[in-house]
């Protein structure tokens, strides 16, 4: 609790009995909260918002018995269904995909579990299932562990990847442009890695983050930045990760940052890390902010932007193995809240003290300390109102 002067009187006797009866708890601003789990667990697939619903592609559960296709699940509305699965896919891990510039959800990469052959690529859409084949990749794109980014012509990317903790990752890069159905290689990254994390920054640019070396381990801490137009990659050497990291995801949320979240970090397989950093692309000199820690530590999850300007982090790899929890963190605008003085999207005890600190003072029309009636004097018409809103959040 500050440590403001409190006001004298009536109106503070008033102020003290408030507060035993409703306590000083209060709601933190954007904090991660858990959404409806999935009906199973998945991990190491991808995740896609399509036509308004989020979907969590690929992987097992398996289904159509024998043939053993990856499953697809639907979040819509709050509840998550089936949708049609990979029908012919055989079971699949490590796919990756995006929305094309077609408006198709577009499957690619991967490997057929038990027999390592490489997985073919697909579209796929929710009802009707798979329906065409598209081009493939040339077979010189590793097949796991690349990274994932689609611009805004929704060209979709695959970047460098490999068999993460061996000698054999690969700095390849490739894009998939729908309209000429055709992958075709830009610019290879600066150095041979995998399990990268990757986001389109909405301004040009696709950055990626963490990672495994061209041998594996140590993790990696770089970050590195793609410039569409010029076919070049830098390395932004001042802008390291706060700690080593692979398996993470990025992706860019609807206040225009982007959010590194989760992954792997220290030494050996490593420990799931709860851990979300974000940054400012838009920055004069972009730098890493602490951001709300994931409730569930995880890592090889799938992450997406809804149309709600939720970010969405779906399934993954735990402590305890691949788990069907979903958690989602709110990055759209603010809305105004009355009786919330520091603007934390909550009215709470900070905005008591706020108005306490300054009671009995004229600080000026228009401030927030002042939210009753503006007329720039804090008073208890000012009190009143943030009592009256008590508990109001966002």
């Amino acid at each position: 609790m500050k440590g403001n002067r409190q006001p004298s009187g009536a109106a503070g006797r008033i102020v003290l009995s408030v507060i035993l009866t409703i306590g000083i708890g209060s709601m933190a601003q954007a904090q991660w909260e858990y959404a409806a789990p999935m009906p199973a667990p998945k991990a190491n697939t991808f995740a896609v918002t399509f036509q308004g619903d989020v979907y969590m592609v690929g992987g097992a559960p398996w289904v159509n018995g024998g043939d053993m296709d990856g499953s697809v699940y639907r979040l819509s509305n709050g509840d998550w269904t089936m949708a049609a699965p990979l029908d012919g896919m055989g079971p699949a891990v490590g796919q990756g995909g995006g929305v094309d510039a077609l408006g198709r959800i577009l499957v690619f990469g991967g490997e057929i579990q038990g027999s390592g052959d490489l997985a073919e690529s697909r579209v796929y859409e929710p009802i009707d299932g798979t329906f065409g084949i598209p081009a493939e990749a040339s077979l010189v794109n590793p097949r796991l562990n690349f990274g994932l980014a689609v611009d805004d012509q929704h060209r979709i990317y695959r970047l460098g990847g490999g068999c993460d903790i061996c000698n054999n990752n690969q700095s390849i890069c490739s894009r998939y442009d729908a309209v000429t159905d055709s992958w075709e290689q830009i610019a290879w990254l600066p150095w041979s890695r995998s399990s990268i994390a990757a986001v389109y920054d909405g301004r040009g640019h696709i950055w990626a983050f963490g990672g495994y070396t061209s041998f594996g381990l140590p993790r990696l801490i770089h970050t590195i930045r793609y410039t569409i137009e010029t076919d070049t990659w830098e390395t932004l050497g001042s802008l390291t990760l706060p700690m080593a990291t692979s398996d993470a995801r990025a992706v860019l949320g609807a206040d225009g940052n982007l959010y590194f979240i989760g992954g792997l970090t220290g030494d050996g397989p490593g420990t799931p890390t709860s851990a979300v950093y974000v940054l400012d692309p838009n920055a004069t000199e972009p730098s890493w902010t602490i951001g709300p820690s994931l409730q569930t530590a995880r890592y090889d999850f799938g992450v997406t932007l809804g149309d709600d300007q939720y970010i969405y982090v779906i399934g993954g790899m735990t402590t305890s193995g691949p788990t069907a929890t979903v958690e989602r963190l709110y990055t759209g605008a603010v809305p105004t809240l009355t009786g919330d003085i520091n603007g934390d999207c909550a009215v709470d005890i900070d905005d008591l003290n706020a108005l306490l600190g300054a009671w009995a003072t004229t600080v000026g029309v228009g401030s927030p300390l002042d939210p009753a009636n503006d007329d720039g004097f804090v008073d208890a018409d000012d009190l009143n109102l943030v009592l009256a809103n008590w508990g109001a959040a966002c």
